[in-house]
């Protein structure tokens, strides 16, 4: 997948061994005893990635757990990216069908530590239950469902690849699609995985990474990973030796995240500058977010001077985005925050973008009135597990609701033009997913036999988007703004595309669905 993804030769250690010797492992080890084999087998791996220093993948083989070949695989991934993929016990069993699970899994207790500080990167293989219909007999001209048992694998290792090699990364919406989220946050408490002054273990490394990406795979969303903290005493917030006990667990378990490649990672600005900036020059592509929970906050904590200090601080240390907070006192505390991102916006001495809310029931205003990733829960979370979701938090239909029911956005109307729409689905499913999200929007039908009705549409305040449907696909063009990279690579002539107004813009885009 990897090779496919990225147009890399693909070196696997098996097949590299039988190439060079031309027998199988095994056979080789009968032959010529144990020693001579790890000496063969060294010596293929060394030549494998001094042959090899780019544009490929490296399937390793049992060797790199030699005392020779860790030296060699450790001077190789300080330049180059090492991963360590991962499966479940029972799937490993399932598919060798040698060794019984309990074996499999003390194997790999064993070789886990090793094969962990041999590489970078890791990744889990989660296994998708095997298809219930039989592979023969399916109708004639569909897939069979055991082709597609690996779509989902595919779908996250490509993401992961794309994300440690620098590629430009096509984020996967989310796949049930009531949620509507950008991010979904992943909060790991240090008390959660054991003592919270015990060493960071390789059992809680495996269930950190398998959590990842269980919620990789079912949710299709950039992860927020968020290591919660102990709270201090604010006015301690610059102690080095007091700002956040058990820094060493705390950035062990930031680094183990890194691994895990996120899209973003917070880290608490109450730490020591320099473990920060070390962290920070190793996130790699990770959006690092500067954390900041103000705990025991003053009266009127927004207007504090200090506030504007730890914007100023994290912009400092090199994050790419801030995340200031503070349980509210009143509700007089959400303008407050309101007024403090306006005026970080009015002095324009800051770049970052600043992400500012109050926590508790008394602080579910600012949830919505904060524009960057904004904290949301969901329905299915209250009922299911309440002891993992503050009961302040909003969920994105009450959050949708209250931005339009306090006039802070106005109700607008889309629509579909062209010469004969009355039979189409498109009002029936963004009329749905409106009301299902609380917005208070509606899609019309605009149907007449020529473009003369759509500059009056465009001119109409409320009117905030179309698509433009036949037999205007070509003859709209030259009213169009603003054309999208595919539209203008393939001419904008094919009939299977639409036409989208955005505020007032005319703009050609790329058709994504059958209805459209």
């Amino acid at each position: 997948m990897a090779s496919s993804a990225l147009g890399f030769k693909l070196v696997d250690a098996d097949h590299h061994f039988y190439q060079t010797t031309t027998l199988s492992r095994g056979a080789y080890k009968s032959r010529y005893g144990v020693d001579k084999y790890r000496r063969e087998e060294l010596r293929l791996m060394q030549s494998m990635l001094v042959e090899n220093p780019s544009r490929a993948i490296i399937v390793c083989g049992p060797g790199v757990v030699e005392a020779t070949g860790q030296t060699w695989l450790a001077g190789y991934a300080q330049s180059h990216p090492i991963i360590y993929i991962m499966r479940d016990a029972e799937d490993i069993e399932r598919h060798l069908r040698v060794w019984d699970a309990e074996t499999i899994s003390r194997l790999a207790r064993l070789s886990g530590p090793t094969h962990r500080t041999l590489s970078n990167f890791e990744f889990y293989n989660l296994s998708d239950p095997s298809p219930t219909e039989a592979v023969d007999g399916h109708p004639p001209g569909q897939q069979s469902p055991k082709s597609l048992t690996l779509k989902h694998l595919e779908v996250d290792f490509i993401e992961f690849i794309y994300g440690i090699t620098q590629r430009r990364r096509v984020i996967c919406r989310l796949g049930a699609e009531d949620m509507a989220a950008d991010a979904v946050e992943l909060v790991v408490s240090p008390s959660d995985i054991g003592n919270s002054h015990a060493p960071f273990d390789n059992s809680a490394a495996n269930a950190i990474t398998r959590q990842f990406w269980m919620a990789k795979r079912n949710l299709r969303l950039p992860i927020i990973f968020h290591v919660q903290t102990p709270a201090v005493d604010s006015e301690q917030l610059h102690s080095t030796s007091q700002a956040v006990r058990d820094e060493p667990n705390y950035f062990e378990l930031l680094y183990h995240a890194l691994r895990l490649a996120p899209e973003y990672l917070s880290v608490d600005i109450r730490c020591d500058d320099q473990r920060i900036r070390d962290f920070i020059a190793a996130k790699g592509r990770t959006k690092v977010i500067g954390h900041f929970f103000d705990s025991a906050p003053l009266s009127h904590g927004w207007d504090h001077p200090k506030r504007r200090e730890k914007i100023r601080r994290a912009e400092d240390l090199g994050c790419d985005l801030v995340r200031l907070c503070q349980e509210a006192t009143s509700v007089e505390d959400n303008f407050l925050a309101q007024k403090f991102i306006q005026d970080v916006k009015a002095s324009g001495e800051h770049s970052i973008p600043v992400i500012a809310y109050n926590t508790g029931r008394l602080g579910r205003t600012s949830y919505f009135l904060n524009t960057i990733l904004s904290p949301v829960t969901h329905p299915l979370l209250r009922s299911m597990v309440p002891e993992c979701v503050p009961t302040s938090l909003v969920t994105i239909q009450e959050a949708q609701n209250a931005i339009y029911s306090s006039f802070i956005l106005d109700k607008v109307y889309f629509g579909i033009y062209g010469a004969n729409v009355t039979q189409s689905f498109s009002p029936a499913m963004h009329n749905a997913s409106f009301a299902f999200y609380r917005m208070p929007h509606e899609y019309r039908i605009f149907q007449y036999q020529s473009l003369n009705h759509l500059q009056q549409l465009i001119n109409d305040p409320k009117f905030n988007g179309a698509s433009i449907t036949a037999p205007f696909k070509r003859d709209v063009i030259p009213l169009v703004d603003n054309m999208s990279r595919e539209a203008q690579a393939i001419g904008a002539t094919h009939p299977r595309y639409w036409f989208g107004i955005v505020l007032g813009k005319l703009q050609l885009c790329m058709e994504t669905t059958q209805t459209g």
